[in-house]
């Protein structure tokens, strides 16, 4: 057999073909490793279905990563009940159909990280889902998950969102990330999530009204990255924030940037326009850093 290979991430065991539910096993207890790691992403990689997962019922986590001609069939998760931790990260190739994910049976789940699909079932059994990954979800808002009321980490990437509607009910939520989703504009769900401490907001390029942030009273930490029509940061000056990134793109439309002189770490980029220039020896101290080892000097 050959020398088996490890995927870091997890550490997982990356599987091959031939290998047997008793083998994975014993090298998962000998070696360590916290689960398996299933791809056919390559050229030279084929995977024509996930059927051999059903002997696989003693996993715990489960990484997926395909390009297939064709959708699998996910009937096989009936099996694997004892997953707490599952990525799905089959992309398919257009005009390939999606088939229905029913995630009903794994109800032990604590961190899911998948690429939407119009036909998934069973969201509503996930009761110890903690951590939520989402690449290009489809919807006008977030109602489709806003039965997992015990969300603690959200995270939604290149998203046809509009508004953030249905996220009122994650009332846990203590870490969201909404990234690339360049039609969001709506921020007004936020103002319900009383114990969020670090929203991150990037690319998101139609958001300009912020007033929605003034009601998270445990937000600390705050990035807002290449968002460039941000109407002002006034709704920011009574939040107990250590730290925000205004980075990339992002621009304060009435260039007034005093409300951000009581955040200890501060990152912005100062433009001739705004009226006060607010000092930033952290994010300076770490400029200079990394210049110095970028230069080779000692």
């Amino acid at each position: 057999m050959d020398p088996i290979e490890i995927n870091e991430n997890g550490p997982y065991l990356v599987y091959k073909p031939g290998y047997t539910a008793e083998f994975v096993r014993q090298t998962l207890l000998d070696r360590g490793l916290t689960g398996m790691h299933v791809r056919a992403a390559g050229l030279d990689e084929t995977l024509d279905d996930l059927e051999f997962l059903r002997e696989f019922s003693f996993l715990t986590q489960l990484q997926l990563n395909s390009i297939p001609s064709a959708d699998y069939d996910y009937e096989f998760l009936s099996e694997l009940t004892a997953l707490e931790h599952l990525t799905v990260n089959v992309w398919l190739l257009p005009g390939v159909k999606a088939k229905r994910l029913n995630l009903a049976p794994l109800a032990a789940l604590k961190s899911l990280n998948l690429n939407w699909r119009e036909e998934i079932a069973g969201l509503e059994h996930l009761a110890r889902l903690e951590v939520l990954r989402l690449q290009e979800h489809r919807g006008e808002d977030l109602r489709s998950i806003s039965m997992l009321s015990g969300l603690k980490t959200l995270f939604v990437a290149t998203s046809t969102i509009r508004s953030v509607s249905g996220i009122e009910h994650l009332r846990e939520l203590d870490t969201l990330t909404l990234g690339a989703c360049r039609r969001l504009s709506d921020l007004d769900g936020l103002a319900t999530l009383e114990r969020l401490r670090v929203l991150r907001l990037a690319s998101c390029s139609k958001v300009t009204d912020l007033r929605p942030l003034s009601k998270l009273p445990e937000l600390t930490d705050l990035t807002l990255e290449d968002c460039p029509k941000l109407a002002s940061v006034a709704p920011l000056a009574t939040l107990p924030l250590r730290s925000l990134r205004l980075v990339g793109t992002s621009e304060i439309g009435d260039a007034d940037t005093a409300p951000l002189a009581h955040v200890p770490n501060l990152t912005y980029h100062h433009r001739k326009h705004y009226n006060v220039r607010i000092p930033t020896p952290l994010a300076d101290a770490v400029s200079a850093e990394t210049l110095r080892k970028l230069r080779g000097l000692p």
